[in-house]
């Protein structure tokens, strides 16, 4: 008798289970073209958040994913032929680079970030002391 509850267990899991691992063997079939890589600084590092593009001969986005905190990311690929990458990180120069996907071999895009950009910032700060009291300045007003 107690066997039977593990035994309806196992049944259920099974039911659910059995559908979820066709689907992911379905998946990884559907999903065989893949341009994958790891993103670095200048120092071999890996970089996170990168944003990754994959432009087709068109310049029609293709494919579009963000780098995990190791620096890889993966993109689809719904028909083998020429793509243009565009990888851009906040304050690097953008990395432009061809790859060619064939059916059936691995396409590894590994790049290594250039120079940093050039950080242009201003900061205006502006005042007005008509009102300012001498003899009793106010606390707040304080610099």
């Amino acid at each position: 008798m107690r066997l039977l509850p593990l035994y309806l267990l196992a049944i259920y899991l099974l039911a659910i289970v059995g559908p979820v691992s066709a689907f992911v063997i379905a998946d990884q079939a559907s999903s065989a073209l893949l341009v994958s890589g790891r993103v670095t600084d200048p120092q071999s590092n890996p970089v996170a958040h990168v944003r990754v593009q994959l432009f087709n001969p068109n310049q029609i986005l293709a494919g579009e994913q963000a780098t995990d905190t190791a620096g890889h990311c993966g993109i689809p690929v719904a028909a083998p032929g020429s793509y243009t990458l565009k990888i851009s990180a906040l304050g690097f120069q953008q990395v432009t680079r061809s790859v060619q996907v064939i059916v059936d071999q691995p396409v590894i895009a590994d790049v290594q970030l250039g120079s940093l950009t050039e950080k242009q910032e201003s900061i205006t700060v502006t005042a007005d002391v008509k009102d300012a009291n001498i003899l009793f300045p106010d606390p707040a007003q304080r610099v």
